[in-house]
């Protein structure tokens, strides 16, 4: 069982890599970061393995850990994974939820709108996160939300990542009343189908994204190694 210190540290470093707070490739300092988060190096080194299984940091032998990257082929991959997953909550919620789940969509969705309105970016992003959790959560599946969670780092990182891009802003906000209306109905295909198109009008606009800057991966402190790469090099020897 972990402990609070380590789940608080995994907490902490995982918003901090989500909201870039921490750069792809960011060498992390385990003297300075145990300092910041009040800890001893002990949780904070289990918290980097937990983080490592997710894919959000890699740890190399005698090399330490580092911030991860994913590149845009992978990112397109996670939406793809995320899109399928996310249709098939979606028909089982829209059959499943209850009175009072429907109210808390529709509160979400009001509140949605509202930031998009007043141009607020990290509360539109926090709102819509907590629309598709919600979501996969009242498909009552256990299954589906585990499979969910395993990708949920990724897909937060990117779309924060491109909280900027506010070509997508207006189709986002839309796309989501359409989801809601089809919740209304009791429309499990409708519901499918439209969340399936979001999150991949999500995912395209990313790739779009980068495609406009040039970019192969998410600008951090240096190059980093895509998920093949530090695969193929954490089965390498050490040299000696």
């Amino acid at each position: 069982m972990r402990d609070n210190l380590c789940d608080r540290a995994v907490t902490n470093l995982r918003e901090m890599i989500v909201r870039g707070e921490m750069k792809p490739g960011l060498a992390i300092r385990e003297n300075s970061l145990s300092q910041a988060l009040n800890i001893s190096r002990t949780p904070l080194r289990e918290a980097l393995k937990i983080l490592e299984a997710e894919g959000l940091v890699s740890i190399r032998k005698n090399r330490g850990a580092r911030v991860s990257n994913v590149n845009l082929a992978e990112a397109y991959e996670f939406f793809e994974a995320a899109a399928g997953i996310e249709r098939y909550a979606a028909e089982l919620a829209t059959m499943r939820h209850s009175a009072t789940e429907f109210r808390k969509l529709e509160a979400l969705q009001i509140s949605l709108e509202r930031a998009y309105r007043a141009g607020k970016l990290e509360q539109y992003f926090e709102i819509n996160q907590r629309i598709h959790l919600s979501i996969v959560s009242f498909a009552g599946n256990a299954t589906i939300r585990s499979m969910h969670a395993d990708i949920f780092s990724h897909i937060r990182r990117l779309r924060h990542f491109a909280l900027n891009a506010d070509f997508r802003w207006h189709d986002s906000v839309e796309e989501h009343r359409l989801i809601l209306d089809a919740f209304r109905r009791r429309d499990p295909q409708g519901a499918g189908a439209l969340m399936e198109r979001h999150v991949l009008g999500t995912g395209r606009a990313i790739e779009q994204l980068f495609q406009q800057k040039s970019l192969r991966t998410i600008p951090g402190s240096e190059a980093p190694e895509s998920q093949t790469e530090r695969r193929r090099n954490m089965l390498r020897p050490e040299r000696k």
